[in-house]
């Protein structure tokens, strides 16, 4: 029996906290446009209510996994990363120009929960970032999975006294700054926190992988069909957590790289079975058809769900032999492909589709 309170509770994939600060920020930049990148990121940092509040839930869960990445990078390092992660938090490092925020007296809106002892002065209040374009775009991209509470964004505030003039202090002095377990640089990890040993060691190794068709998908596709797929990429994430799980600590051993190349190869032939399961339900069903003329097709279809309509197949002298052969052949190709669909290898097919039409 369903919970009443529960029935008009929107489905989150992820850290509910994460997804209920998104959604407040999207709904709040519903209309703005989003022409210019750099503008919206400098927007959403604005609305991030509540972020630092959010720093101690990534601690929950055992793959909730944190990165310092360059905002150039970030939807390349997203499409990974997400592929062990349950939910995802990316930075940066405390460089690059101020852009600002706002003024405040005391903290700002997003510190009030855990603002208390700060001076009550004029502060102005902004954040670091190396590229505010590429976080914009990184923004719009990933809003399916922000949204769902599966990826988040940590900015490295920053505030001065105006009456000083410099925007100097990292806001990480005042007692909060953002932890991270590994950094990525050029498609590698070559830095580990070790806050998170599982957490780092994980995603260490994936960052040595080569994956195959994430590069050729769109940050957007990939959300979007991550988002919509999530059961088939929670069983593959799954696989590859295991996978990875298993590898030897010692990533420059000889034998520990046959064991990455081998873990890329079984993820290329079980796309690739996949693949011809996917094409022999289409042939099935396109030959189950084919020289039937149309009234006969929808009458047969009609009497998959209605048996009752047998009799009727019958009076139009559709043979019975012919008609059961092709219920046969229809129905086994709508099983194949639910089969293959309800797999943990469909998510990474479909993530192949998809960069093959770009």
């Amino acid at each position: 029996m369903g919970l009443p309170w529960r029935k008009n509770r929107p489905v989150i994939l992820g850290n509910r906290a994460v997804a209920n600060q998104n959604r407040d920020i999207f709904q709040q930049l519903a209309a703005e446009s989003r022409e210019d990148p750099s503008k919206f990121a400098i927007k959403y940092v604005s609305h991030a209510q509540g972020v630092i509040a959010l720093e101690g839930k990534r601690y929950l869960g055992r793959f909730h996994i944190g990165l310092n990445a360059l905002p150039a990078d970030f939807d390349e390092v997203t499409k990974k990363a997400f592929l062990v992660s349950d939910v995802l938090m990316l930075t940066q490092d405390r460089e690059g120009p101020v852009t600002e925020l706002h003024e405040t007296g005391g903290a700002p809106p997003f510190l009030m929960q855990g603002g208390a002892g700060l001076p009550s002065k004029r502060w102005l209040w902004g954040f670091q970032c190396l590229d505010t374009e590429a976080l914009g775009r990184w923004l719009m991209g990933a809003e399916p999975l922000l949204s769902h509470g599966l990826v988040w964004y940590h900015p490295q505030l920053v505030k001065a006294n105006i009456s000083s003039g410099s925007l100097a202090v990292p806001l990480g002095e005042v007692g909060t700054p953002v932890h991270y377990d590994v950094v990525v640089r050029n498609g590698r990890a070559v830095e580990a926190s070790g806050a998170n040993p599982i957490a780092s060691s994980v995603a260490r190794i994936l960052f040595t992988m080569k994956i195959p068709y994430i590069e050729g998908v769109s940050l957007e596709a990939f959300s979007k069909l991550t988002v919509e797929e999530f059961n088939s990429h929670k069983l593959f994430k799954t696989w590859l957590r295991k996978r990875i799980l298993d590898l030897d600590d010692a990533l420059e051993d000889t034998q520990s790289q046959r064991k990455i190349a081998a873990i890329e190869e079984e993820l290329r032939h079980e796309v690739a079975h996949v693949q011809a399961q996917m094409r022999k339900a289409t042939n099935d069903k396109a030959l189950a058809t084919t020289g039937a003329a149309t009234c006969v097709t929808t009458v047969a279809l009609f009497a998959v769900t209605q048996p009752a309509m047998l009799s009727l197949v019958t009076a139009l002298g559709i043979n019975a032999a012919g008609l059961w052969n092709f219920l046969t052949t229809f129905a086994e190709g709508g099983r194949r492909k639910a089969k293959a669909q309800n797999g943990q290898w469909f998510y990474m097919w479909a993530l192949m589709k998809d960069s093959e039409r770009l």
